[in-house]
């Protein structure tokens, strides 16, 4: 029940800062709607058919009013309600966001183990560098490289679009090389920690295999602070999109997003923004709950 209240609690401040923020942004919508087209007495009639002609205390409260009846809005410029939108570009979204979240794991977590198990000097430099750099390069950076050097030169891969299964691959690699370094390292950390506890040695004075002893007892007991970086970052992976999807044009949530803020379309921007707070929300949840499974003294 605390959790609940929080959590409401918790939605209703994101909303309101959202909606306050945009509203006191400058820039008219009736610009972006009407352009320079229409008389002045047509832009303040649709003004007013918009309600953007009330003050924005009157604006803010119908606003809260629409959102406890589970209506997000209507989109400004083409008239269709926002959660009709938001279900359409969130699917492509969500693909996005499990694939760069699979990219990473799938490089970072095994590259993390390889670094702290290994005894080279220069592996650890090659792992420490690698993490460095991924962490350093920006995702608006990444993406041009990626374009230019498989799409332009080699024309390996697509530019943009969702047509082709290939069209993911640069959006996912471009987002998910800095979170593949990010978890390179936190794996690293927890694993040597990990493989310094008395238990371990205990574990290995059994005479258990050393791929029992570093996979059952070292990496399950290293999980913790890795699932925590996961849902944080699969949480930023979702605000992070909203540059890689208009890079590459890529038919999200983030595309929708950044469409509505260009077009001051407040109620699409709100609505997504109440969408990604409300998975970050679910995700913490999520979190709490993968603890309990991986370390049973939590259930206490």
């Amino acid at each position: 029940m605390q959790r609940l209240i929080a959590t409401v609690f918790i939605l209703w401040g994101i909303s309101t800062i959202s909606f306050l923020l945009l509203h006191l942004a400058p820039g008219d919508p009736l610009d972006q709607i009407m352009g320079n087209v229409g008389s002045a007495t047509n832009r303040e009639a649709l003004r007013h058919e918009l309600g953007l002609d009330q003050p924005v205390v009157i604006q803010y409260l119908s606003y809260l009013r629409q959102l406890i009846t589970g209506n997000l809005g209507t989109n400004l410029v083409t008239h269709k309600p926002v959660s009709a939108e938001i279900i359409t570009h969130l699917p492509s979204t969500i693909v996005l966001g499990l694939n760069t979240m699979l990219f990473a794991i799938l490089l970072g977590l095994p590259l993390g183990i390889i670094s702290a198990s290994s005894k080279s000097k220069y592996a650890s430099l090659f792992f420490n560098l690698f993490s460095l750099v991924g962490l350093s390069l920006p995702g608006f950076w990444i993406a041009p490289i990626l374009i230019i050097l498989f799409s332009i030169k080699l024309n390996w891969l697509p530019v943009n679009g969702q047509d082709e299964w290939s069209s993911i691959v640069l959006p996912t690699v471009s987002l998910g090389i800095g979170l593949a370094a990010a978890l390179l390292r936190m794996t690293r950390s927890s694993y040597l920690e990990t493989m310094n506890e008395d238990y371990i040695t205990v574990a290995r004075a059994k005479g258990l295999s050393e791929w029992t002893v570093k996979f059952k007892h070292i990496l399950k007991n290293a999980m913790t602070p890795i699932v925590t970086l996961l849902s944080m970052q699969f949480g930023a992976v979702l605000t992070g999109v909203v540059i890689t999807e208009t890079i590459f044009d890529w038919p999200g949530l983030g595309m929708l997003f950044y469409n509505s803020l260009r077009a001051r379309n407040y109620p699409v921007a709100q609505g997504c923004i109440l969408v990604v707070a409300l998975i970050y929300v679910i995700l913490n949840f999520l979190t709490d709950v993968t603890y309990k499974i991986i370390n049973p003294r939590l259930r206490q």
